[in-house]
């Protein structure tokens, strides 16, 4: 099923990837009356592997964006997936909470968190925008992470 969603998404050139799958014994979505939470997801590229490094360290900040923008997908692919595969039921993001692996004297999460949003606004839009955030795990994480909520009705 495709729905307004999936054809913008289309004609944007955008191909969401398959939603990813739990590593361990919890959920990649929980939904609760019209709200939607997706549980934490990883850079994942296409082949299965994910992207790993720590910005301001041994990435630098477009890799981190692109990184971040894979975030953004997967959590889409995973709301389509919780939504009955289209996401015109969804209004809004309400929330992105986003894990930034970085050194103490990185400062620029602001462009991270936009990698991971820029997927919701650009196919959610006019309401794709939400509150952000993010912190910056300990120093033997390896790897970014974003979690989000979403109002389906």
């Amino acid at each position: 099923m495709t729905g307004e969603v999936e054809a913008r998404l289309h004609r944007l050139g955008i191909e969401l990837p398959s939603a990813s799958t739990p590593v361990a014994n919890f959920v990649m979505s929980s939904a609760s009356g019209k709200m939607i939470q997706l549980s934490g997801h990883a850079p994942q590229l296409n082949d299965g592997s994910v992207v790993t490094g720590r910005l301001g360290d041994n990435m630098d900040v477009s890799a981190g964006v692109d990184a971040a923008r894979l975030v953004g997908l997967q959590l889409l692919a995973s709301l389509q997936l919780a939504c009955g595969e289209t996401l015109d039921q969804v209004k809004q993001c309400v929330r992105l909470y986003g894990l930034v692996l970085c050194t103490s004297q990185f400062m620029e999460h602001a462009s991270e968190m936009n990698g991971a949003s820029s997927s919701s606004q650009r196919c959610i839009r006019p309401n794709g925008r939400s509150i952000w955030r993010c912190w910056s795990p300990c120093p033997y994480y390896d790897r970014s992470s974003s979690t989000t909520v979403w109002n389906s009705g």
